[in-house]
């Protein structure tokens, strides 16, 4: 039976409700085995934005998916020294999984504010043809941000209804600079973590 894998990414600069949340319906919505959280070093999206460290981020992954079935975590990404893109990850888990007797089919999972800059992503329309797409999207009448028909294509086939949960990392890392609640914006043992390694009081936002 080939199982069913969605590759998540991001820089999880923390991990909230919102990225758990989009995982967790994958799972359920599209049929998906697991979802690997890939947390990426250096994100080539976000070059003029600073992260915590890598070895942070990690622990805070650790401790949010805790009692989550199926969400593991990927950890190709945040060892690389270099800027993280997905096509280089997809090619090398597909040429891992190529050496295995069983059978493995990956999806690449994209929340909705994620999906403005796909078609601008390194080696885009390899990416489509090498994996199919998971889309988080609140409809299915929601514009398609390319005029690439091999693009469109792609999206308009993988969109999946999900709630839309209006939360953000940078929005959590303010908040927290500036000493207001976040209980309800992330899990706990998160939250507890990031007080008390005093994350985020310092960082240019």
């Amino acid at each position: 039976m080939v199982k069913s894998i969605g590759i998540y990414g991001g820089s999880f600069d923390p991990i909230h409700f919102g990225h758990m949340n989009l995982a967790i319906e994958m799972l359920e919505k599209a049929g998906l085995n697991e979802v690997w959280f890939c947390p990426a070093n250096v994100n080539p999206q976000k070059l003029d934005e600073l992260p915590i460290s890598a070895e942070d981020r990690l622990s805070m992954l650790l401790l949010g998916l805790e009692g989550m079935p199926g969400c593991l975590i990927l950890n190709t990404e945040i060892l690389r020294p270099s800027p993280s893109y997905t096509i280089d990850t997809i090619k090398e888990l597909l040429a891992a999984e190529a050496k295995k007797p069983e059978g493995v089919q990956f999806f690449l999972i994209l929340g909705e504010d994620s999906l403005e800059g796909f078609p601008k992503w390194k080696s885009v329309d390899e990416i489509v043809q090498l994996v199919p797409l998971l889309i988080g999207c609140r409809s299915y009448v929601e514009k398609i941000p390319t005029s690439d028909p091999l693009l469109r294509a792609a999206i308009d086939k993988g969109r999946v209804l999900t709630r839309r949960m209006d939360i953000s990392s940078s929005e959590i890392r303010q908040r927290i600079s500036q000493k207001r609640c976040c209980r309800h914006l992330l899990p706990q043992k998160v939250l507890d973590y990031i007080h008390r390694h005093e994350l985020y009081l310092k960082l240019s936002l």
